[in-house]
């Protein structure tokens, strides 16, 4: 086998001109791969940064449909006055409006309240007497 050709000066350079040639390709090959990829990727935070953006908006039209329910139940269940009904203060006034000499009537729009309250409270009063 005639091997000499491989010894000779001009095929060392040869196979070194390849191999840089080789590794110059790889290394724009590699550079390409790398800039379509960072492509791809500047596309995909862009396609996610929209779409967090909407996620966004639809979470805060959310939360002010929330805040707008709670309001609106917060007034349907908000709880009812208390009816001007007799509890201890205004029964005694009654009584010493009543001791005065003042009349039923003029008792129940004093204190605003029922007319029929006013002569029960007296009625049960004066049962109270009786029985004492």
């Amino acid at each position: 086998m005639r091997l000499e050709w491989l010894l000779h000066p001009l095929t060392n350079y040869a196979f070194l001109v390849a191999g840089i040639g080789l590794c110059l390709w790889l290394c724009f090959h590699c550079q390409r791969g790398l800039a379509a990829a960072k492509q791809r990727s500047r596309s995909d935070r862009d396609t996610y940064d929209l779409r967090i953006g909407s996620l966004t908006f639809e979470i805060a039209k959310l939360r002010q449909r929330l805040q707008e329910a709670e309001e609106q139940v917060a007034v349907a269940c908000a709880p009812a006055a208390p009816k001007a009904g007799m509890n201890l203060t205004r029964r005694s006034q009654v009584l010493r409006m009543h001791r005065r000499g003042e009349r039923p009537e003029q008792i129940a729009a004093a204190l605003q309240v029922p007319n029929s309250e006013v002569e029960l409270l007296l009625k049960l009063h004066l049962a109270e007497l009786e029985c004492a």
